[in-house]
């Protein structure tokens, strides 16, 4: 008796270790937030302060949008929660001529619009559109017109440009990241930059390699993060650095 219960325990025990599905990583671990209004949807965080006023889905249920009353440094905050719960603040103006320059936070399922301190007089909004998502394999080079040869080790499942000269390419020794020399113009470099948009890549706003890069783009989707050096960073050519997302 002793035995079987021995093994029932070890048994929970390997259970409870087991991975998380991707609906819990949005929202597991994280304290809990203020009661949302109805229809708020269960996998994305509410903030931890503030008060909503109102919230509804539109009538052709494209998207769900709330009033609600908070300040800026709450605001900042929830855009903090958000990121811990795996969204990332991308870089895009698809929402521009509804909603100006207003922060978006985004994950395979959400795309969510911020809106600043006080915007209708004393309170704010806040947008949540829903996502079509797709696994990468099947979206990131589906469709597309096949781009240039890549050089030797270039990752099948990204896109290359559709024009510009590969001078060299290869992984770095502890294979962290794939880097390229490229010749190709400013122009052809903002094409590259619509095509892997197009592959399902969004730009991304973040510091993360601002030391090595500066201010280069960075377009990410769930499995490559890819840094674009603007025209003529190294002379009459320029780079490309590809980063595996672990």
């Amino acid at each position: 008796m002793r035995k079987y219960l021995s093994l029932l325990l070890v048994l929970m025990m390997v259970l409870s270790l087991s991975p998380a599905s991707a609906e819990e990583v949005t929202t597991k671990n994280l304290v809990p937030g203020i009661q949302g209004p109805e229809g708020w949807p269960e996998d994305v965080p509410t903030p931890l302060t503030g008060e909503f006023l109102w919230g509804d889905w539109a009538p052709d249920h494209s998207f769900y949008t709330v009033d609600i009353r908070y300040t800026q440094a709450e605001i900042d905050a929830y855009a903090e929660r958000l990121q811990e719960a795996k969204f990332i603040k991308i870089d895009t103006d698809k929402y521009e001529e509804i909603y100006g320059d207003a922060g978006i936070y985004a994950n395979e399922k959400w795309e969510i619009v911020l809106g600043d301190e006080g915007v209708n007089g004393d309170y704010t909004y806040m947008s949540l559109y829903p996502m079509k998502y797709e696994e990468p394999e099947d979206t990131t080079t589906k469709n597309l017109v096949p781009g240039i040869q890549g050089p030797e080790g270039w990752p099948e499942d990204v896109p290359t440009p559709i024009t510009g000269e590969f001078l060299w390419g290869d992984w770095a020794p502890d294979h962290s990241f794939y880097t390229v020399d490229i010749r190709y113009t400013q122009t052809e470099i903002d094409a590259y930059a619509e095509r892997l948009q197009d592959a399902e890549f969004i730009k991304i706003d973040t510091d993360k390699y601002e030391e090595i890069y500066g201010d280069a783009g960075v377009y990410a989707n769930k499995k490559w993060e890819i840094v674009l050096g603007d025209e003529g960073v190294n002379g009459d050519y320029t780079y490309m650095s590809l980063y595996p997302i672990e």
